[in-house]
């Protein structure tokens, strides 16, 4: 996130040094319930989202009953057992995220 890219014309792109991490980032943005859900695409600048199919909360409950994507991307979603993997603070304070930890 941090990277700072300056603009460099297409001959000198391969001078920028990058720093890649690898498995290095956590996505956490739809860890709500589905009114929640269904609020945040009806306010988010993806207007062509602001469906009845992407914002019916009983659509986004079945959804994510079945691990189903949320909006219809070929992706298949599935609960994982918690472990060493996922970042320390969610370890850390276990009972704030306990609506979220199956």
């Amino acid at each position: 996130r941090d990277q700072k890219v300056k603009r460099y014309s297409v001959l000198k792109f391969y001078k920028i040094k990058w720093n890649i991490i690898k498995e290095g980032g956590w996505h956490f943005s739809y860890l709500m319930n589905p009114n929640q859900i269904s609020q945040k695409i009806k306010s988010f600048g993806h207007a062509e989202y602001n469906q009845k199919r992407f914002t019916d909360t009983k659509i986004i409950q079945d959804k994510i009953n079945k691990g189903i994507d949320l909006f219809d991307r070929e992706q298949k979603y599935q609960k994982v057992k918690l472990d060493t993997s996922f970042p320390k603070v969610i370890f850390e304070d276990k009972n704030k995220f306990k609506e979220w930890i199956l």
